[in-house]
């Protein structure tokens, strides 16, 4: 289970493990909308995470605009989601940027903003398409689907 290995990682004192483990348990108690726990989680992830952590920085900026647009602050939300991508955007790593543009889209949509969540969408769909992410591509398919019944 996560919750345990990321407490015996802290209890270890292996922060860098710990904040990999952290961020994930954070983003699936995000997707359970347990928020309050996923909140707790990302604070002990956030406590562990490495400064040059690019990726992990990213992961971090990604989930804490989802909890913060749930929680109606928008501009925070914004700015930490355009965060996530520009970091992402500073690797190589394509199918990261790909998700890292799911979740902006996320909070646009949590915002309200459906029609700035389209291009961002697209742009994610492109992204796991290069990259032939299958599972991404049909996800990302069907938000557009989604969006477009919405209108």
């Amino acid at each position: 289970e996560l919750r345990a290995s990321a407490e015996m990682l802290e209890m270890a004192g292996e922060p860098s493990a710990l904040a990999g483990v952290a961020t994930v348990l954070a983003e699936v108690l995000y997707r359970q909308a347990r928020f309050e726990e996923a909140e707790a989680w990302f604070e002990r992830a956030k406590r562990a995470m490495q400064p040059e952590d690019v990726l992990g920085q990213a992961d971090l900026r990604a989930l804490q605009a989802k909890l913060v647009a749930r929680n109606g602050r928008a501009d925070e939300a914004l700015r930490l989601s355009a965060e996530a991508v520009d970091l992402a955007r500073r690797t190589d790593g394509l199918p990261f940027l790909g998700d890292y543009l799911l979740s902006r889209a996320e909070v646009l949509r949590l915002l309200g903003l459906d029609e700035a969540a389209r291009p961002v969408l697209e742009e994610a769909l492109a992204v796991y398409k290069r990259k032939g992410v299958v599972p991404s591509v049909e996800r990302t398919r069907s938000l557009l689907v989604e969006l477009a019944v919405v209108r």
